[in-house]
């Protein structure tokens, strides 16, 4: 639209076809419930940065549909996406930067801003940056130069080698665990036959560790001893500096949302059930308190007597006896978040809606003081008696030298979640974002460090150089240097089964020298529960959600086998996707922080139920990845033209293993059935492999294959000049367990198989025309193979070429 204002209401008429879609770093929304002023984390929407009612980010048309039949209407008060950076600033009009937009008037002298992405408004602490870091999304959506698609007659063959019956196979042999649920021995197990499959195409596998539970929360009691507390209730101590972390199991089965302690000996755990657990002998015994009601916010203790817990009830708590009972000193605002004290009298106070205020009472009377901002702040630290730091939503970094009598903001030029601060004398360090660090010295400015590309919940410090860093994705980070090199300390084997998961990937390296990395991607955990009083794991067959997809990544490595590409493929199975993504969100970040060059992540996520014929593919993508999602749709019909594709921009769809590439930047797809889950078996034990249509599944496998190949750029053609590539599967073959079907692959063309048994007397015999697959039918009406016993086969091409081998079936 150019520069300038634009007001566009969507009225209460508009129906779902009619809601346009919305896409831009320039975006600024404003939401309305019956008529009035509505928080955008009443509909769970927060695309990125929410300001209020306000929020910056993109919607999609079906996302717009949905907040519309909820009730909720929004005017677009901006969208352009020549405007990067969408701001707040408390300025007088006359010194408002000549280069911004006006996009609203809160009140006289405060104001939200739209700039270009090469202007930054350096007005201290009235000016804060709304929108994340600058995220080009129109040069995103385009198709990078060099991957337009052209048809090959080498992805072809590729798509061709997908197997319809080795498919089917893998499919049941993986529903044939009874389950893969990520805590049971049984997804170990999956974990070797995933390995087994991919090590028989030829390629490395790599078994990559991680800590199934996220470790959000963190404390220290000095450089060796540390606490960590996260999902499940999930507790863990190291007293060796986190050479060896020990795992306590699950305290009190409610997620960790705060942790505190004294000693190696002595901690305090605070729950989302509103209990907080003690230990004094290193967590070998706990003990309960139960607060009133909500979960425990932030745990803080001066000393092993003295303590306090915040709720999301708005309450504060104080304990005088070390935890053994809690009194409620005072009822707040805006929902508290951190909280801190200097001595016992005085403390201060953060949370919701830019809430700040202080006592000096120990907590029992709270004075609400001005923070300049109505943005959630999540963490407060003292540094001396009367310097502190808050720390929160969209970059903000608020300091007192006086105790809190005035705040001055620091400007860390960044839009991201800052999530924590601490300090251990005059050291500090304060963390967020996806990997974001910053650290200060004794009277020196703070530094950018670099750490791995994880969501950083929380820090400690144990020394002045010593870090611990609570992460997602199943990573636990330490530094002894003050944060200029890092470890992940979750990922060894002393944390114990079952809470160590395993990711299955392998790497093909392209022959072409071209740069960029082709992922395709599934998860082969499964879950079957439906509500609280349903076992997750027995049984959990997870036939179409997800070994439909996994067997589409193994068919894609086998029929890749033979075939060099100029780029980089990646075949990854993930763990952990029903808990939370967690398989994808530990690789995709340790491929980021590798600097892993992925152009293009092709995810399939129950990709084998039809509940009409024909059976299309939907294709899932967010704005920055919808060149790859019409890459992708003009490869499937190049290669398919009788399958349909049904492309949604759907950022919000992010509850699969691509979310984790887009939280990370990458360009990434889910290729799915239906996005909308019409399959009436999801997450029960009667996911079995007989509900699969498996034409419809080879048909989604093909296309997904057809756009890896095509991205990855095939450079040669396998030629079988022999019968030496002859693959028969299943082999032996068990009644009642496989297909009803023995295959027969990589066959030349127009050969003849015949059956003889052990006598020598004919059997059955068959051909397999133009196609490189025959199969012989065990399980109908007439058996040719009757009883269980070694039967033998000779396969003849019409030049006479030979060969025999043998196949065993088993009643």
């Amino acid at each position: 639209m150019g520069k300038g204002l634009r007001l566009l209401l969507l009225g209460m008429t508009l129906g779902a076809a009619a809601v346009p879609a919305y896409a831009a770093e320039g975006l600024l929304i404003r939401l309305y419930y019956d008529g009035a002023p509505a928080r955008l984390a009443d509909t769970s929407f927060l695309p990125y940065v929410a300001y209020d009612e306000y929020a910056v980010g993109e919607v999609s048309a079906g996302y717009a549909a949905a907040l519309s039949a909820r009730g909720f209407r929004f005017d677009v008060l901006a969208d352009d996406p020549a405007l990067k950076a969408i701001w707040e600033v408390a300025l007088p009009a006359a010194d408002l930067p000549a280069a911004a937009d006006v996009l609203l008037t809160v009140s006289p002298g405060h104001y939200l801003l739209a700039t270009p992405p090469d202007v930054y408004i350096a007005a201290g602490d009235r000016a804060v940056r709304l929108s994340p870091l600058a995220v080009d999304f129109a040069a995103r959506a385009r198709t990078p130069r060099g991957l337009r698609f052209e048809a090959q007659n080498e992805v072809a063959d590729v798509v061709a080698a997908v197997n319809r019956g080795r498919y089917e196979r893998t499919v049941r042999d993986l529903a044939a665990f009874g389950t893969r649920f990520s805590y049971s021995s049984k997804s170990k197990e999956a974990a070797d036959y995933l390995a087994a499959e991919l090590s028989g195409t030829g390629l490395t596998v790599k078994r990559d560790r991680f800590f199934g539970p996220y470790l959000k929360k963190v404390a220290a009691a000095g450089v060796n001893a540390a606490w960590a507390g996260g999902q499940e209730g999930v507790v863990a101590r190291t007293t060796n500096g986190g050479r060896r972390w020990e795992v306590l199991g699950p305290v009190g089965e409610a997620e960790v949302h705060s942790i505190s302690c004294a000693s190696a000996d002595v901690a305090w755990v605070g729950s989302e059930n509103g209990t907080v657990w003690r230990t004094a002998d290193g967590g070998q015994s706990w003990t309960e308190s139960t607060l009133g009601g909500g979960y425990v916010t932030d745990l803080f203790f001066l000393n092993g007597r003295i303590g306090w817990a915040t709720t999301s009830r708005n309450a504060i708590y104080r304990t005088d006896d070390g935890g053994a009972t809690w009194i409620k000193y005072a009822d707040v605002a805006d929902w508290p978040r951190g909280i801190a004290f200097t001595d016992s009298a005085n403390g201060l106070l953060c949370g919701a809606r830019g809430y700040l205020a202080r006592t000096d009472d120990g907590g029992r009377t709270w004075q609400r003081l001005p923070s300049g901002t109505t943005l959630r702040l999540e963490a407060v630290s003292y540094r001396t008696a009367t310097e502190a730091y808050v720390v929160g939503e969209g970059g903000t970094v608020l300091r007192t030298n006086d105790s809190g009598a005035s705040w001055s903001r620091l400007d860390f030029r960044t839009g991201r979640y800052l999530y924590d601060v601490a300090f251990r004398g005059s050291e500090g360090v304060v963390v967020g974002g996806i990997g974001d660090v910053w650290r200060v010295g004794g009277g020196a400015a703070w530094e950018k460090r670099e750490a791995p590309q994880f969501i950083l919940y929380s820090a400690v410090m144990g020394s002045a150089e010593t870090i611990w860093c609570g992460a997602g994705a199943g990573a636990l980070l330490h530094s002894d240097d003050g944060g200029r090199t890092w470890e992940d300390q979750a990922s060894g084997a002393d944390l114990g089964s079952p809470y160590v998961w395993e990711n299955v990937w392998a790497s093909r390296p392209g022959r072409g020298g071209v740069s960029g990395t082709v992922l395709v991607c599934a998860h082969y955990d499964s879950l079957s529960k439906r509500s609280k009083s349903e076992t997750p794991d027995v049984p959990a067959p997870g036939a179409d959600d997800n070994a439909s997809g996994t067997a589409g990544v193994l068919e894609f490595a086998r029929a890749s086998r033979g075939h060099d590409y100029r780029r980089d493929v990646i075949f990854a199975c993930f763990t952990g996707e029903e808990q939370g993504l967690r398989g994808a969100q530990h690789l995709a970040s340790l491929l980021a922080s590798g600097g892993e060059p992925l152009i293009g992540v092709l995810n399939m996520d129950m990709i084998g139920y039809a509940d009409a014929l024909p059976e299309d593919v939907d294709v899932i993508t967010n704005y920055p990845s919808t060149w790859l999602a019409e890459y992708f749709s003009r490869a499937a019909s190049a290669y398919l033209p009788n399958l349909g594709v049904d492309v949604n921009i759907l950022p919000e769809m992010w509850r699969s293993d691509h979310g984790p590439f887009w939280q990370l930047g990458y360009p990434a797809i889910l290729a799915v059935e239906d996005w909308d889950i019409h399959y009436p078996y999801y997450h029960t034990a009667n996911d079995t492999p007989d509900k699969l249509d498996y034409d419809v599944a080879t048909a989604l496998t093909r296309s997904v294959v057809a756009a890896a190949a095509s991205l990855a750029a095939p450079t040669s053609v396998p030629v079988i000049s022999t019968l030496d590539a002859v693959e028969v599967y299943p082999n032996p073959y068990k009644y009642g367990t496989h297909s009803g079907r023995v295959y027969f692959a990589n066959l030349p063309p127009h050969c003849r198989v015949k059956f003889y048994n052990v006598a020598g007397e004919f059997l059955a015999e068959g051909g397999n025309g133009a196609e490189p697959i025959w199969s012989l039918e065990l399980e109908g009406k007439v058996r040719p193979l009757a009883a269980s016993g070694v039967f033998f086969f000779i396969v003849e091409t019409p030049s006479g070429e030979k060969t025999t081998g043998k196949l065993a079936v088993i009643h």
